[in-house]
């Protein structure tokens, strides 16, 4: 099985880390994003107020 991955595993291992890069800090500023948006979005409810949390800015 070694002999028949041998050819394949260097490319594969280089695209797997390419797209890993690629994909992190994507992944991150839109997880980030949405975290603020549903922190806005439902901080009022949950605490009886309509204010908006001190550390994130209105419309942000």
């Amino acid at each position: 099985m070694a002999s028949m991955l041998r050819p394949v595993l260097k490319s594969y291992l280089i695209g797997g880390l390419i797209c890993t890069l690629l994909a992190l800090p994507i992944g991150y500023f839109f997880m980030l994003w949405l975290a603020k948006r549903l922190r806005r979005i439902h901080w009022p409810h949950l605490h009886g107020h309509t204010c908006v949390p001190p550390n994130i800015p209105p419309g942000g």
